[in-house]
């Protein structure tokens, strides 16, 4: 379905039941992803981009199995850096990702080691990110940042230890895995 350019505020669930392979909801009105959910395996491309959507994108990404080609740029996504980790859970090992832009989204200026996740969390086929070419080096990084044994366990986002934001204090032992996550990026953004 392409439908860019409407006012559409919100995707209805009627829609949600189709097998689409594309769906093109840009410059609408949307405020909040669109539940892709029952898409999963046939949704190839998404294109939210030019709306005003705030919050999670955690119903787009059970779509990972399929989705190929991304694109959220210009919406109004503000995520600080421990929110923009808790998203990472949901993209975590989307292994179909080949195209995925955020650009034009508040926290992209807030985290400042963005890329840096996106290429390390995305799936292996990722070749683009923001309009931009995957470089050698950054799969390097990825790879470098995957192989060393104490990172890897602290970027594991699957693993169900690591808490929300909000839930740390009540969290206990996945508060230290989220601080070794942050020292993780640090110590990265250090090297950089």
């Amino acid at each position: 379905i392409k439908a860019p350019r409407n006012v559409i505020g919100a995707f209805g669930p009627s829609l949600c039941g189709l097998q689409l392979t594309e769906l093109d909801l840009s410059k609408n009105k949307l405020t909040s992803f669109p539940d892709v959910t029952a898409m999963s395996g046939t949704l190839k491309k998404l294109n939210v981009s030019g709306n005003q959507i705030t919050g999670s994108w955690s119903c787009v990404f059970p779509a990972a199995k399929s989705l190929q080609v991304f694109n959220a740029k210009q919406n109004n996504l503000s995520w600080n850096h421990d929110s923009f980790l808790t998203e990472l859970e949901a993209i975590n090992g989307a292994e179909s990702l080949v195209d995925v832009d955020l650009s034009w989204n508040p926290f992209v200026a807030l985290v400042s080691d963005y890329r840096l996740w996106m290429v390390g969390c995305a799936g292996p086929l990722l070749k683009k990110l923001d309009g931009k070419a995957v470089t050698s080096a950054e799969q390097s990084e990825k790879k470098d940042l995957l192989s060393d044994a104490p990172k890897k366990q602290a970027l594991d986002l699957r693993a169900p230890t690591i808490a929300p934001p909000q839930a740390k204090s009540a969290a206990g032992a996945a508060t230290g895995e989220v601080a070794a996550l942050q020292d993780a990026a640090q110590h990265l953004e250090s090297e950089v």
